[in-house]
């Protein structure tokens, strides 16, 4: 975990020292596989249902404010129409499982909700997250429309989804 943060941390500096990143408008970057936690296959943006609002969060099993951001989620699903759930971590299988059936069960089987691995750590130089959770929404034809970085109140995140 500690060697986690350490390596988040320094392509957090690399991407702050380029200024990069991800502009509301532009296209859902392509340069990046994830898999998938149900069955370990890849995962990348050709993969991402096509007419539908996304929401992609990224996640550290251990961070409290991500624990307390999918407890929110898990709490008042139901006000979350239209739209695909892809969450994202660069933690282990096991510990995202647990952290699935603690934080979040109800998105954990939900057929709206893909839960996704990280183990190549391409996340971070792709999206440009600054801390946990990064939470990004992109319109049905993949444009971001809303990022922030760090815990945000339920209803802030409900009303960029509208």
């Amino acid at each position: 975990m500690f060697r986690k943060i350490q390596v988040l941390l320094f392509v957090l500096a690399l991407s702050a020292g380029a200024h990069a990143q991800l502009a509301i408008n532009s296209e859902m970057p392509s340069k990046f596989k994830f898999y998938k936690l149900s069955d370990s296959s890849g995962f990348g943006k050709a993969n991402f249902e096509k007419g539908k609002k996304s929401l992609v969060i990224f996640f550290d099993a251990g961070c409290e404010h991500c624990q307390q951001e999918m407890l929110a989620i898990n709490k008042r699903l139901d006000e979350f129409r239209n739209v695909h759930f892809y969450l994202v971590s660069m933690d282990k299988k096991p510990a995202v499982e647990r952290f699935m059936k603690r934080f979040a069960g109800n998105l954990e089987n939900n057929k709206s909700v893909t839960i996704l691995l990280d183990p190549e750590q391409s996340f971070v130089p792709t999206f440009f997250p600054e801390r946990f959770p990064g939470l990004y929404i992109f319109s049905a034809d993949q444009k971001l429309v809303w990022h922030k970085d760090g815990q945000r109140e339920l209803d802030e995140l409900l009303a960029a989804l509208k």
